[in-house]
């Protein structure tokens, strides 16, 4: 099949790097990246909506940021990412990583 998405454990800034690929075929992406850190859930949760470019990126940090100030979380745990693009011709793609910290 074809392939909307590649992820990618991006060690030195604490975060899940997500390339969406074929854009042009897709109509919306859902991405949901949820863990656990020191014992509590965490997670991202985001939509993205093609406007003519053929790729994009997302860089999904493992932590919080508020007022320009991130705090990364730590002991993370149960790392997994679920990426679901719907396409043009009305299918979906569910695409699903489990994420090794």
């Amino acid at each position: 099949g074809v392939s909307f998405s590649s992820a990618k454990l991006s060690r030195a800034t604490n975060s899940v790097l997500v390339t969406f690929l074929n854009l042009a075929q897709s109509k919306s992406i859902t991405y949901t990246l949820s863990y656990t850190a020191n014992g509590i859930s965490q997670g991202v949760v985001g939509t993205l909506i093609p406007s003519g470019q053929t790729g994009d990126t997302r860089d999904l940090y493992f932590g919080t940021c508020s007022k320009g100030v991130c705090t990364p979380h730590y002991t993370i745990r149960n790392a997994a990412l679920t990426v679901e693009t719907t396409l043009t011709n009305g299918a979906t793609n569910v695409k699903r990583y489990r994420i090794k910290v």
